[in-house]
């Protein structure tokens, strides 16, 4: 056994705590990305739900459906899609929802496009 069969043990150490280290920044970063985007969506795309929405609501409401989800695993109040509105909203919120689910997908799993 030579000194090279040594370093296996200590090179699988470092390159997990590498691998470790990505991930947590990932992991971190995600995070806030999502707490910052909840506090957007609070703060300028609040749905109410006595108001009746049209198309352009839609592409708003659609953009931020993730953090109006998950601000609505907190708080019942918060709604994802409007109660009130055409069917144009719903076709581009469905549009735009989509959308935002395959940026999210690219952008986990870091997909190459």
């Amino acid at each position: 056994m030579d000194s090279s069969d040594n370093h296996f043990f200590s090179d699988l150490f470092v390159g997990c705590t590498g691998c470790l280290g990505f991930l947590l920044i990932r992991l971190c970063s995600t995070l806030l990305v999502t707490i910052v985007g909840m506090f957007v969506a609070q703060w300028i795309c609040n749905i109410d739900p006595g108001t009746e929405y049209v198309w352009y609501s839609g592409i708003w409401h659609g953009l931020f459906v993730v953090p109006n989800f998950i601000r609505g695993l907190f708080d019942a109040d918060v709604l994802c899609f409007a109660t009130l509105h055409t069917t144009a909203y719903t076709v581009w919120w469905w549009i735009t929802a989509a959308f935002d689910g395959l940026v999210l997908l690219v952008a986990v799993f870091d997909l190459d496009m």
